[in-house]
């Protein structure tokens, strides 16, 4: 894997250098270490669960299987996106609060990018962009985005971005009126007939 570079906060940059000038050690090595660190800590999800199963409460394999059964539950809730698509008269398509640009679609499918923006933000329920069949990135140009996944909602403003799995289902609404954003899909959706 080729390096990959993280934004950090200048102060993180200030005291990432002091610490390299004091103890000889690269920015890189003090870096990939303070990461590893926080990544090991345990979630407050992943200490409720241990602690159920200490108890005796549940087993691991239970959970596991509660966990993929949400997954379901939560992607069935979603109607496809293609059901829902209206084309206007300017050639967008409505999709729920959204409205709806192609702006490229790979000849051989393998991708699809499109610009999305507030059209209603009265309405408040939020509309799936994703049951999980694609790789979704969301990048935010303006305005704010509330963005669901499973892990559950968070807004965005710019230029915060979103990248979620397949198997992953995504939900967004329109925060204000000028939320603008774009969206990936890998694969792209089927065209609509």
């Amino acid at each position: 894997m080729g390096a990959q570079h993280l934004v950090l906060d200048d102060d993180v940059h200030v005291t990432l250098k002091r610490r390299k000038r004091d103890t000889g050690v690269t920015v890189r090595e003090i870096g990939n270490s303070a990461l590893r660190a926080a990544l090991s800590v345990s979630t407050h999800r992943d200490l409720t669960v241990e602690n159920l199963i200490a108890a005796g409460k549940i087993t691991q394999a239970d959970y596991d299987r509660a966990v993929v059964s949400a997954a379901h539950a939560l992607r069935a809730m979603y109607k496809p996106i293609q059901a829902l698509l209206a084309t206007t008269p300017e050639r967008t398509y409505v999709c729920g609060s959204w409205e709806v640009r192609d702006l490229v679609r790979a000849a051989d499918g393998s991708y699809q990018v499109v610009e999305a923006w507030a059209k209603d933000v009265n309405q408040k329920v939020p509309q799936a962009w994703s049951e999980g069949q694609h790789d979704v990135d969301v990048v935010v140009l303006q305005g704010k985005v509330r963005l669901e996944t499973e892990e559950g909602p968070r807004t965005f403003g710019p230029p915060d971005s979103l990248h979620c799995h397949v198997g992953q289902a995504l939900r967004a609404t329109p925060g204000t009126r000028t939320a603008r954003m774009i969206v990936v899909f890998s694969p792209a959706l089927p065209e609509k007939s």
